[in-house]
């Protein structure tokens, strides 16, 4: 009975540092709103405006004008307006 409880304790918090990493990784898209960012699109590096921000399940996704950019695959930098 021991082992299962720390089996669930361990999942648990697993869960729960899952959630702190995304959490701090929309707060970081966030910082981004009004920002021009480079992307990796077809090997081609493109400048985008950000203008919003969406999660879908565990996704981040940059919004421009033009498309919907995910977080984790696009972004290659950021600069100033």
């Amino acid at each position: 009975m021991a082992q299962f409880s720390a089996l669930e304790q361990m999942q648990n918090l697993n869960s729960t540092m899952e959630k702190m990493y995304v959490s701090q990784r929309f707060n970081q898209a966030i910082n981004i709103i009004g920002k021009e960012v480079e992307i990796l699109e077809n090997n081609e590096v493109k400048k985008v405006l950000v203008e919003s921000v969406k999660m879908i399940g565990y996704d981040i996704y940059l919004i421009s004008n033009e498309k919907d950019i995910i977080l984790m695959t696009l972004l290659v930098s950021i600069y100033l307006l």
